[in-house]
């Protein structure tokens, strides 16, 4: 999705829309339709009891945030509690956990016909995921989204009076995040969320000249059975440069009480790009970051080695979908080199936003589980100008890059903190991952991968911009291509359009009224539309042609 300002409307509510590869307006029909609806069917989880769990003291154990609620629900099966539409039904729900910090949705059925959507709300209808669609379906038939601030949120079903079949739409549970979650109507003193004060943010001088390896980080709200916890990850790039979307994390990620996350649990995993602030300092919330998610991923390989006790601590996913050209994503080059001097950690502290950590002095071979030699690379940090980064739950998976940038290993733990600022962190060596010891197999390497099975020691990255997939966000179901700039805008929006088209343009603000329509018979590549007479906020163009229909949003910023 396009990034765009996120600001105080007429009416002073701050909109923020997070990309999730989604379609049409991301506007809910509650708020478009004119026929008077039924009230929301409320379910009130106050009084869950919440289950036990043992806080952990090391890093390459995945530290509980929240867990899943259980609560099988099928949203769309009774019509006598849905609102009739004009060309459908709809039915609202209202979810309420007192003291969450965040609530989200699991399913384990999810199966949509063409034309239905689904919508989900924070409490305010300042954060708005969706629409959600057919185009999410997926072979384990379940789905997630990713969280929303608060204790309350809503979700909105809409589906046609002709639809091929009806929605297998099942709930197994809401997510409950009790900690590592900044709640969004808080400010904060110093550090945005739950990351040590000594953290770096990446866009102070310390990230200067790495915007590439910035790019390629990501954050990962994980799944295993009912625990929910935070990792850090990598975009990685492959021989064939052909924009495969693997994601390279800690096997302990998916590790939590000696139970490894499923497959089904992974397909519900939720991965956050560009989850930043844009500067060196912070947000006083994050509403205010332009962050965008996919949801879920397919196992490639993994060393299913306890974390690092027999082996280097790697699991390497495949994204379910590619990633959108305009997430803006570097797919990051790699390196089988051990000794380096002064390299660098990208990562999500505590599920913070990313930090940068800086090398003090060359890596080492080591071990982390003491029963092979040399699967690790150890590495203490340096106190640079901004503060003086270290590690910390959440930050498990994440890459250290050498001085040219290159991927040489993935965080399995340590002991640093901000009260041990020169203890020292051991990472699962790339080398390692590539050649482990034992009878190799596809699945348990990353050579045939990221290598394609062949002897290279070292890959450079590659930016998404050269990828030829080419999907986006905005356009899954397009076949024009449509940009919009600039975007944000004092008033003139230029629409360029692949080719000449009759088409009929509108223009939609969060109430879902049309403040702007014109019908163009032979338009032009480039268009202008005028709303300097509007005011500021969020608004989406909407261009219907004989290809169908798509919509890109919008900011006005006078």
């Amino acid at each position: 999705m396009s990034k765009f300002i996120l600001i105080c409307l007429g009416f002073c509510l701050t909109l923020s829309l997070h990309a999730q590869l989604s379609e049409g307006i991301a506007i809910p029909l509650s708020q478009r339709s004119s026929v008077s609806l039924l009230p929301m069917i409320t379910v009130d989880f106050s009084q869950h009891h919440s289950p036990f769990y043992q806080e952990k003291n090391k890093k390459n154990e995945l530290k509980e945030i929240g867990y899943i609620i259980p609560f099988q629900n099928v949203l769309n099966q009774d019509k006598s509690r849905a609102s009739k539409l004009e060309d459908g039904y709809l039915w609202r729900y209202e979810f309420i956990a007192a003291n969450a910090l965040a609530l989200n949705v699991y399913f384990s059925k999810y199966k949509l016909p063409k034309g239905a959507m689904l919508y989900a709300i924070n409490a305010d209808y300042s954060t708005i995921l969706g629409g959600f669609g057919e185009h999410n379906n997926n072979e384990l038939n379940n789905f997630a989204f990713s969280l929303l601030a608060g204790d309350k949120i809503y979700l909105e079903y809409f589906e046609p009076y002709d639809a091929a079949f009806e929605a297998e739409l099942e709930m197994e549970g809401l997510g409950y995040v009790f900690r590592d979650f900044e709640e969004g109507s808080k400010a904060v003193v110093k550090d945005f969320g739950d990351a040590e004060s000594c953290q770096v943010n990446v866009r102070c001088t310390e990230g200067t000249g790495k915007d590439n390896q910035i790019r390629s980080v990501v954050r990962i709200l994980v799944k295993n059975g009912n625990w929910l916890g935070w990792c850090s990850g990598t975009v990685m790039n492959n021989t064939a440069n052909n924009c495969k979307p693997y994601l390279l994390t800690a096997d302990h990620c998916a590790l939590n009480n000696n139970n490894y996350a499923t497959g089904a649990d992974k397909n519900q995993w939720v991965f956050y790009f560009n989850y930043e602030s844009s500067n060196c300092s912070s947000p006083s919330t994050d509403n205010n970051i332009p962050y965008s998610t996919l949801i879920g991923g397919i196992t490639r390989a993994q060393s299913l080695d306890g974390g690092g006790i027999q082996g280097s601590d790697f699991l390497l996913l495949e994204l379910n979908s590619y990633i959108p050209n305009d997430y803006n994503v570097y797919y990051a080059g790699w390196s089988l080199d051990i000794i380096e001097n002064y390299p660098y950690i990208i990562h999500h502290p505590s599920g913070d936003l990313k930090k940068i950590s800086s090398g003090r002095g060359t890596t080492t071979e080591d071990t982390w589980g003491g029963r092979i030699l040399n699967t690790h690379l150890a590495m203490s940090w340096a106190s640079t100008v901004n503060g003086h980064g270290t590690t910390e739950g959440g930050s498990s998976g994440g890459p250290l890059f050498n001085s040219n940038g290159l991927v040489i290993g993935t965080l399995t733990g340590g002991y640093t903190s901000c009260d041990e600022l020169y203890a020292f962190d051991y990472f699962g060596s790339m080398k390692y991952h590539f050649n482990p010891q034992g009878n190799l197999t596809s699945t348990n390497h990353l050579k045939p991968w990221l290598a394609n099975g062949n002897n290279n020691a070292s890959w450079a990255g590659r930016n998404s911009n050269l990828c030829t997939h080419g999907i986006s966000v905005n356009e899954v179901a397009n076949e024009i291509t449509l940009n919009i700039y600039p975007n944000p805008s004092k008033g003139i929006f230029h629409i360029a359009l692949e080719e000449n088209l009759a088409v009929n343009i509108k223009v939609i603000d969060i109430l879902g009224r049309i403040v702007w329509q014109e019908n163009q018979e032979n338009a032009n590549n480039l268009l202008a539309i005028d709303l300097s007479n509007q005011s500021n906020g969020v608004y989406f163009i909407q261009i219907s042609h004989e290809k169908g229909i798509g919509s890109k949003k919008i900011v006005l910023q006078k």
